[in-house]
């Protein structure tokens, strides 16, 4: 795994999509929620922003700033540097969607059976996948998915209708006697429709069980 470090975000993503190994995913999210501790400061970038950039008489973003304190003659400027900052953190954030789906990867929990899980999907022509991996405490007898349904949203009524489902009888969503485990769900749908993936994920050992459920929109 000493490789990933030297591989970018996008060619780690696309290790995760191509993966079934549990192990390789661990890894990879790893890795990912490292890179995202990198990523600078959003208030420091903006900072120096202003002072590389804007030469204006005071920063855009000072705590008690107002567009009112600005010179009127500096008026287009200052909505054309809102309208790059709004349109670049909207892009980020929202704008590519399989980066939406991998950011905060890790969700991490307290528990006596769980230490933390991840889980994402996405559709590419009718063709959904989804990728679910589940990190549970010392002792832990079985642990992954207990249940995984992926709804439709219907073309007319707008109503969601369930399109498949999966239960604890589904070959690999879960295993005995490991810590951890993860896999892939890969379902044949529609394309250019809207769906909704509901998963219950779980950890148990001898004190209790921990469950935890996630819906992931994808289009």
């Amino acid at each position: 795994m000493s490789d990933l470090r030297n591989l970018s975000v996008e060619e780690l993503q696309a290790r995760l999509r191509e993966t079934e190994d549990g192990a390789v995913m661990e890894a990879v999210l790893d890795e990912l929620s490292g890179r995202e501790m990198e990523e600078p400061n959003l208030q420091q970038a903006r900072k120096n922003f202003d002072e590389i950039y804007c030469r204006l008489d005071e920063p855009l973003y000072g705590e008690e700033k107002t567009l009112r304190r600005i010179k009127l003659g500096r008026g287009l400027l200052v909505a054309c540097v809102l309208t790059v900052l709004v349109a670049l953190v909207t892009v980020s954030a929202v704008g590519d969607s399989s980066l939406f789906k991998l950011r905060g990867q890790w969700v991490q929990v307290e528990s006596e059976q769980m230490e933390k899980y991840a889980v994402f999907a996405e559709q590419e022509d009718g063709e959904i996948s989804v990728q679910f991996f589940v990190k549970g405490t010392d002792g832990v007898t079985r642990v992954g998915a207990e249940r995984m349904t992926i709804w439709r949203k219907g073309e007319y009524d707008q109503d969601w209708v369930k399109a498949i489902s999966y239960g604890q009888n589904t070959p690999g969503l879960w295993k005995e006697s490991q810590r951890s485990y993860g896999n892939k769900v890969v379902y044949e749908g529609w394309p250019k429709m809207e769906y909704q993936v509901e998963i219950v994920v779980f950890a148990e050992n001898g004190e209790g069980c921990d469950v935890r459920t996630e819906w992931v929109t994808i289009q």
